[in-house]
């Protein structure tokens, strides 16, 4: 309840502040449907629908959301969504590859590792793809099957930091505070790899 009230206010606030007003709150069928599409990625069966629909229970909504993310579609679904974010497919290869990465990334999702444990197993993973999927984020950004720390700079910079660092990579970047020397500073990070 303090992080729901919390999360309200900071909505609220925004809202007053563009002067906009709050949508309706959605209705049962609006409801299941987008929980459904947001948590695992597809719509209810007809059975599920028919069933939360004539359901009475006041807390109904809740434990939808409970019960979803307790499932392992809702790993698969994160997977889905940031395998192509983490570890772009390279178009180039048209070998069908193995994708171990995904069922990996699934798994820790389903697990609810947090962003950090995450991020800091991608960033330091070492050994070889076929035996650790997590190093497949470190591969992506390579070149000759050695990483490249320039890629992995921007890549990292996207993914983990939210910015654009790489516009810095040849200049200082024009419209942000992040300079030349902060890319390589990054890119350093990565160049033992």
């Amino acid at each position: 309840a303090p992080v729901v009230a919390a999360v309200d206010r900071e909505i609220d606030r925004a809202l007053a502040a563009a002067k906009a007003p709050a949508s309706p709150a959605a209705d049962d069928a609006e409801f299941l449907r987008r929980a459904h599409l947001d948590i695992a990625g597809r719509v209810p069966t007809a059975e599920r629908a028919a069933a939360f629909l004539d359901g009475t229970d006041p807390e109904k909504r809740r434990r939808l959301i409970d019960e979803l993310l307790a499932a392992q579609d809702f790993g698969r679904h994160l997977a889905d969504l940031w395998r192509p974010l983490l570890a772009p497919r390279d178009s180039a290869n048209t070998k069908p590859q193995v994708d171990k990465f995904s069922p990996w990334l699934a798994e820790q999702f389903n697990r609810n590792r947090g962003w950090d444990s995450l991020a800091g197993e991608l960033l330091g993973a070492t050994g070889d793809v076929k035996d650790r999927p997590e190093t497949t984020f470190l591969m992506s950004y390579a070149e000759g099957a050695q990483p490249k720390p320039d890629l992995l700079a921007g890549a990292a910079g996207r993914v983990f930091l939210g910015v654009q660092l790489q516009c810095a990579e040849c200049h200082d970047h024009p419209f942000a505070p992040w300079k030349q020397d902060d890319f390589w500073g990054v890119a350093a990070f990565f160049g033992k790899l």
